[in-house]
């Protein structure tokens, strides 16, 4: 069962050039205006919920990726989730979600999420500064005011809008600025991402070292604790703390993968989640030359599901599996090509978590070190 599909309507078609997206690697992305791009089809639509439909219950995820999903008219949404809803019915509840680079944001783009209740999630980097150094147009100019204002427009029609923040060379040494930044600009949701190089990317100097990660996470750990402000939630640090004192994460690369998932691109190819699609050699099949039941069967019983199992061998011994669910396995395959290697991030995430851990101990006296159950959560 499945209870989260992505689509990409324009693919990885994207209106920016940030230095270190992803979708660089194998030339995969395509940087383009608002118009130079191929658009998701009702009939691929259409084969995405007739396959899906057999393997949902009662509530599905539905989130627009990209690329940027914004390069798709306001009208493709009203039409594409018209179609969705009617085809699930009132048995299903779908949430909508997006990721957003903001910049295209407008009052018709406000009017849109409201009226189909998308919940929108950004990327900013902190001041325009760090921001402006990774994450610009191809022309070269920066996107944070762009950015910011589609993000202001967003908080201020919707009442909220997430945010992911890379840690990169242009921010990992400017911690206190950019939780400052953080706290200035009221953001109530957020997550910190490290920036990691993958294969057939030139060397950049962007990505950090495990160190470097180590230094700027548990940073910005120490700032927000004793910020003490509950309505600022952080989401690595939340689903750390949940994993900590036995609880289930929530997010997918702290709980095992993405056991249930599965991400669609504009050309019905199938992929495990949007990440996923800049390797298209990783697709499961498409949905119009293949039987759905074929794309599943290499879905659950392929190579790179196989490559994934393999790859927890690495993890059995860790007191914190658990807590970390062994990593996100695109991160491994964008490093090596194979997910039967050590998490990439593995000893950043183990000194992320003694460190949450013996933070916790201190102050909270919720922990004993080294003594973790659900019980005390």
């Amino acid at each position: 069962m499945f209870n989260k599909i992505f689509i990409t309507p324009v693919g990885l078609a994207c209106n920016l050039a940030c230095s270190y997206c992803y979708n660089t690697t194998n030339d995969q992305r395509t940087t383009v205006t608002e118009s130079g791009y191929s658009l998701i089809s009702d009939e691929i639509l259409d084969a995405i919920i007739e396959c899906i439909t057999p393997h949902i219950r009662n509530r599905l995820t539905v989130t627009w990726h990209g690329g940027e999903p914004l390069l798709a008219r306001p009208s493709f949404y009203y039409r594409a989730i018209d179609r969705i809803n009617k085809r699930l019915g009132d048995s299903v509840k779908v949430d909508y979600d997006m990721q957003t680079n903001a910049t295209l944001v407008n009052d018709e783009w406000c009017k849109t999420f409201r009226d189909l209740s998308i919940r929108p999630s950004t990327s900013l980097d902190g001041p325009p500064g760090m921001h402006d150094a990774n994450r610009y147009f191809p022309c070269g100019s920066g996107a944070y005011a762009q950015a910011m204002r589609g993000y202001n427009m967003l908080r201020e029609h919707l009442g909220r809008c997430g945010v992911i923040t890379v840690l990169n060379k242009a921010n990992h040494n400017r911690i206190p600025e950019l939780f400052e930044w953080v706290v200035a600009n009221d953001i109530r949701s957020i997550d910190f991402q490290v920036c990691v190089k993958q294969q057939n990317q030139p060397d950049s100097m962007t990505a950090l070292s495990d160190q470097e990660s180590i230094d700027a996470l548990t940073s910005l750990f120490d700032l927000w604790f004793a910020h003490d402000d509950p309505a600022l939630r952080v989401r690595i640090y939340c689903d750390a703390i949940r994993g900590i004192l036995g609880a289930r994460p929530r997010v997918c690369s702290w709980c095992g993968g993405c056991g249930s998932f599965l991400s669609f691109d504009q050309h019905g190819n199938v992929f495990l989640c949007a990440r996923w699609h800049v390797y298209p050699e990783t697709s499961f099949g498409n949905l119009l030359t293949d039987p759905f039941s074929l794309i599943l069967d290499r879905r659950y019983h392929g190579a790179l599901q196989e490559s994934i199992q393999r790859g927890q061998r690495w993890c059995q011994d860790c007191r914190w599996l658990g807590a970390c669910g062994g990593g996100c396995p695109f991160l491994k395959f964008s490093k090596k090509a194979s997910c039967d290697i050590e998490y990439p991030l593995c000893g950043v995430r183990r000194h992320l978590f003694n460190h949450i851990e013996e933070q916790v101990s201190r102050h909270c006296k919720l922990l004993k070190p080294g003594i973790v159950s659900s019980a005390q959560c």
